[in-house]
């Protein structure tokens, strides 16, 4: 038969159940570890944000685009004015 000095021996060499539960309180929980998650980044939030940048350099390659479409245009223009100047310095030269 197992005696009071029996049940205080295997106390000490055994956990008890609070023992164990208080052990356990020092490893993070699943709830704990969702809270702890919610402040960062999801998969969706990464890829709505990776949209909007896509979205942003593509409108600002189609911008450059029409820029540098418009300069052609004023190059084109500037070489015309560039010779009826020379032909106007040549006429007020020449009188």
């Amino acid at each position: 038969m197992i005696t009071q000095n029996d049940i205080k021996k295997l106390k000490t060499i055994f956990p008890t159940k609070e023992d164990l539960k208080n052990e356990l309180s020092a490893y993070a929980t699943k709830d704990y570890l969702k809270n702890e998650l919610k402040g960062f980044a999801t998969k969706a939030d990464l890829q709505k944000s990776t949209g909007q940048l896509v979205d942003l350099i593509n409108g600002g390659f189609s911008r450059f685009d029409k820029m540098m479409s418009k300069l052609v245009d004023h190059d084109a223009i500037i070489e015309d004015h560039e010779k009826r100047i020379d032909v106007l310095e040549q006429k007020i030269v020449l009188t």
